[in-house]
């Protein structure tokens, strides 16, 4: 019961993470990225930093 709570836990703070994160960069679609977090947990974090980071060097003046 546990495990279940912290794994849920853990997969909700991603979504939001996520979500924040998105609307911060300015590149992608908010609602997108939360509902990804939802479903993909952390690695979604690290998907939309390395996503994000890769369009502002291609776009950088």
């Amino acid at each position: 019961m546990t495990f279940t709570v912290i794994f849920l836990s853990v997969f909700i703070i991603s979504g939001i993470i996520c979500h924040v994160m998105a609307k911060r960069y300015g590149t992608a679609r908010p609602v997108f990225w939360g509902t990804m977090g939802l479903i993909l947990g952390p690695f979604a974090i690290l998907l939309l930093a390395y996503l994000s980071k890769k369009l502002y060097n291609n776009y950088k003046i």
